[in-house]
């Protein structure tokens, strides 16, 4: 990854998150981080009820966990959407493998790189790490010595230019039918049309396309009573969705995420109740922008 230039005023810095309970690591991972325009976030309640987690080793974990403290912690994650994550080895009170091995089983996070670090002596975790699919693994001491290196190697390149250059375009016409059939509520259809869509739109328009599929999908999947498929779904999309800007291809893009935090409130708030309906009214169409 080429060198990303300090952040100008008003322009939002993408951020590196450190899972570390180890302050000392702060003020030079910091600067680091600075210095490439991005800025380190350090994950919130790491001594509570993330320290729950099960051990490594579970082989169900094959996608996103809706319950228990996994949940919480991709949940954190995915709303995050860090460049980078820097994941520490050496805190034993820290199921670190067990996180990384949930990072890279849950479609709403595997794609975020990871490097991972601790004591040099520790051979088997740094093992462990690198089967369990860790973009790099390293000592500590090349963590703080080396980060600038790290970050510029395995950042999750800045896109925004080539999203700006997509939004700048018309929907295709597949996916003008597609929002056409979601605004009559036939979201299997319209899935089809967004998918299409997808599969022939170049890399530009690619992020817009997946976001409107899997919006689709998670309302026909509340329209057919599966919420923990729409919960999973509205992990994902962040991906897509978050990166655009809030007018994209004729698309009112900021009301779009204000109308999917209303819903994911809504399921929050109706929790574990099976009984507890989701107002389908929740369930709204993409709006335009008038010309």
């Amino acid at each position: 990854m080429a060198d990303s230039p300090p952040s100008s005023p008003g322009q939002q810095r993408r951020p590196i998150l450190l899972l570390s309970q180890d302050v000392f690591l702060l003020p030079r991972l910091q600067d680091a981080a600075a210095a490439l325009g991005f800025h380190l976030v350090v994950l919130g309640g790491l001594a509570s009820s993330q320290l729950a987690a099960a051990p490594p080793g579970d082989e169900r974990m094959l996608t996103e966990p809706l319950h228990g403290p996994d949940a919480g912690f991709i949940r954190q994650i995915a709303e995050i959407q860090p460049a980078l994550i820097l994941l520490d080895l050496g805190d034993p009170s820290l199921p670190a493998l067990h996180w990384l091995q949930r990072l890279k089983t849950s479609a709403a996070t595997r794609r975020m790189p990871v490097v991972a670090f601790g004591p040099h002596v520790e051979a088997g975790r740094l093992n462990q790490a690198r089967q369990l699919g860790a973009e790099a693994v390293v000592p500590r001491s090349r963590l703080q010595s080396g980060l600038a290196d790290l970050i510029r190697t395995h950042a999750l390149p800045e896109m925004s230019d080539a999203i700006r250059s997509g939004c700048d375009r018309p929907l295709s016409s597949p996916a003008e039918r597609g929002l056409d059939l979601m605004c009559r509520g036939a979201y299997f259809e319209a899935h089809e049309a967004f998918e299409e869509a997808w599969l022939k739109s170049d890399p530009a328009q690619h992020g817009l396309y997946r976001a409107l599929v899997q919006t689709c999908v998670t309302y026909l999947h509340l329209q057919r009573g599966n919420r923990p498929g729409a919960a999973k779904l509205l992990l994902r999309i962040h991906q897509w969705l978050d990166p655009l800007p809030d007018r994209c291809s004729g698309l009112d893009v900021a009301a779009w995420k204000a109308d999917l935090q209303a819903l994911r409130a809504a399921m929050d708030a109706a929790g574990d109740d099976a009984s507890a309906a989701i107002d389908p009214r929740l369930l709204r169409p993409i709006r335009r922008f008038k010309s």
